[in-house]
């Protein structure tokens, strides 16, 4: 029990936090002398720690585990992908300035990379719980395969944040 709760800390500490942090505002009139508050996103990420829990909870066989630790990776990078698309929509449509098409044809991009990897990801979360009802995680290969799976849920976020900036870029 101590295991599952430790691990669904680790499972929300990986997620993208945000947080407020205060601070003077520096040379202020007196009507202003309020702290001023800036919005910070951190991302915690824990390497090679959740691979070798994967490994660990397949050795065991623990198949409910298996499917939350890697359908609950889909769920946080399919919040992450949502977040990037809408902040590379701001910045893509202020860098056209006054240039409406370009500024759709950004936003355009931007979407259909968004749904690319949506469904990307929805499809992958189906297959591995297929995958989990019919696998024996104790097979010694299985548990590698996952770390695997694991990898490539995290490459699909890298690929569409390259998209994403591919999107806005100015093309020639």
């Amino acid at each position: 029990m101590l295991l599952l709760s430790f691990l669904f800390s680790l499972l929300s500490v990986t997620r993208t936090a945000s947080f407020v942090v205060r601070g003077n505002a520096g040379e202020v009139s007196k009507e202003e002398h309020d702290l001023v508050e800036n919005k910070q996103e951190v991302k915690v990420t824990y390497g090679e720690e959740l691979e070798d829990i994967l490994r660990k909870a397949s050795s065991e066989g623990r198949h409910s585990l298996v499917e939350e630790i890697l359908l609950g990776e889909i769920q946080v990078i399919q919040g992450w992908v949502r977040k990037r698309a809408f902040d590379y929509v701001e910045q893509g449509v202020s860098r056209k300035g006054e240039d409406i098409e370009a500024a759709k044809n950004v936003i355009d991009e931007l979407k259909v990379v968004l749904e690319e990897t949506s469904t990307l990801l929805t499809v992958a979360g189906q297959e591995i719980s297929s995958f989990l009802k019919e696998a024996d995680l104790r097979e010694g290969s299985t548990s590698e395969t996952l770390v695997n799976v694991l990898k490539f849920i995290r490459s699909v976020g890298e690929t569409a944040e390259d998209k994403y900036k591919n999107a806005i870029t100015d093309k020639v």
